[in-house]
Parts: structure tokens; sequence; C-alpha cells
């Protein structure tokens, strides 16, 4: 291929050759170098960018951690103070209840004192005993009906109640205001037996008796309670084992109003009716 070529060519091309070569060596190696730092670079310059996004993740994750927690914090005080209010206002309720309470049990010592009341239970008792078959009604109960029902309405009324009751020793139940269906039953072996009357019968022949809430089969098993005590003589000793008793319907939100005048809320919006025991 050479052959023809003289002397002095070929010298020159391999001059030529021996400079270029080192040259071109050199421009490949320059160019890898050249690629490496700007690829270098670029991953640098990707880090950094890295860096930057995560820093920026970070705080942002942060931030909504510290908001999280400051939201949970705002909830737990919103709940503790919903929590704390509830607890004021059931302890106010619980409070106007006792209060409710506290007063029917004074009535109901008031009532148990009363002449009237102790003269009406002991003749309505020996009337109901002198029907045939005993049972209420007939011309005695009626004439006695006619001498007390008055007095007994009015106490009824005073005392914001529905109803007033006359039940004996052994239970029976001889006098009825109102003439409701459970006069003239037994609280110890008819099917009052179960009712919290019954329950806290017993009990109120010897003391003053709060029987609580229950449902109270006369009247559709809606929820009363029962204030019982003793009928004491005026000179203090018991007048023939007489016991009187209440039983109070469960009052609506709206009657514990502090607002309102506690007998009248407990009067107009609660089914409330005294019931008297004679022993």
């Amino acid at each position: 291929m050479f052959s023809h070529i003289n002397i002095r060519a070929k010298f020159s091309i391999a001059l030529l050759s021996v400079g270029l070569i080192p040259l071109l060596f050199i421009g490949i190696v320059s160019l890898l170098r050249s690629s490496h730092a700007l690829s270098k670079q670029a991953f640098g310059q990707l880090h950094s960018l890295r860096e930057v996004k995560k820093t920026q993740l970070e705080k942002y994750f942060a931030d909504r951690q510290t908001e999280m927690g400051a939201l949970i914090e705002t909830v737990a005080t919103l709940r503790q103070a919903a929590f704390d209010k509830l607890a004021s206002v059931q302890e106010n309720k619980k409070a106007q209840i006792e209060a409710h309470i506290a007063q029917h049990i004074k009535n109901i010592n008031v009532l148990s004192k009363t002449t009237t009341v102790i003269d009406a239970l002991k003749r309505f008792r020996v009337a109901f005993g002198a029907e045939e078959d005993d049972m209420v009604g007939g011309e005695l109960y009626e004439f006695l009906e006619t001498l007390f029902g008055e007095a007994l309405q009015q106490f009824t009324e005073g005392y914001g109640y529905e109803d007033l009751y006359l039940i004996t020793r052994d239970g029976t139940i001889v006098y009825s205001v109102q003439k409701d269906m459970d006069e003239g039953q037994n609280l110890l072996d008819g099917h009052l037996r179960n009712s919290s009357l019954a329950q806290g019968f017993e009990k109120g022949l010897r003391e003053v008796t709060f029987q609580d809430f229950a449902p109270y089969p006369i009247s559709d098993n809606q929820y009363f309670a029962f204030l019982l005590a003793p009928i004491i003589d005026q000179v203090g000793r018991d007048s023939s084992n007489f016991i009187i008793s209440g039983e109070t319907h469960q009052p609506p939100a709206s009657a514990l109003n502090p607002d309102r005048d506690p007998n009248e809320a407990f009067g107009v919006l609660a089914r409330c009716a005294w019931k008297i025991f004679n022993g």
C-alpha cells in the first residue's frame, strides 16, 4: 500500500502519526475527564436538590405534626371542658332533684302529723272492713268520702300532687281521691306485690322512706318514686301504725328549671300521688 510512497513522505507520515497519537490520547482523556466532571456536577446538583426537597418535606411533616399536636391538645381541652360542663350540669340537676325530694320529705312529715289525715285513715279502715268482701264503696264509705274527700283533695292539690290514697297495714288500698285502678288492690299479694311501692311498704311502716324510681304497673309502667312516713299523733306516739306514702312521677328536664318555683315545677310537670297506709 505504501510501496509507491517515497521515504520522505513515509518519514513525514511517521512524524505526523507520532504527534497526533498523543494529541488524540490527550483529547480522549480530556473528554472522559470532562464527561466525568460534568456527570459528577450533575449528580452533585441532583443530590443538593434532593437534600433541599428532603429538608422541605421534613419541615412540612414537622409543621403538620406540630399542628396535629396542637389540634389534639385543643380537642382534648374542648372535650375536658365539655365533660366539666356536663359534670357541672349533672351536679346542678342532682342538687335540684335532691332539693325536691328533701322538700317533699318535709311535706310528707307535715302531712303525716295532720289530725284530719289520721282521723280519715282510721275511719276509712273501719269502713272498708265493714263492707261485704272488704270492697270499697257502700253507704258508710260514701259518707266518709263526703266527710273527708274535700279535705284530702285540698291536701293533694296543696302539695302539688295528683292523687291521695289510703292503704291498710295488710297492704290493701282502701281509698283513692282520683279513684285509680289500684283502689281496692293489695300490695302484698296482688299484682302490685313486685312494685316499688310494695318494696318500700314495710320500711315505710317504721321510718320516712324514699323508694327510688321504677316502673309502676297501674300507670302503664311509667317510672314512679315513693315517699313513705309513719303517721305520728300529736303527742308523738305512733297512731295505730298508720303510714303515709307519696308516689312521684319522674319529672321532665324542664321541671328542673332553677328559675321556676320548685313546687310549681314538680306539681305541674310531674304526675304525683300521695298514698296513705293504715297499720
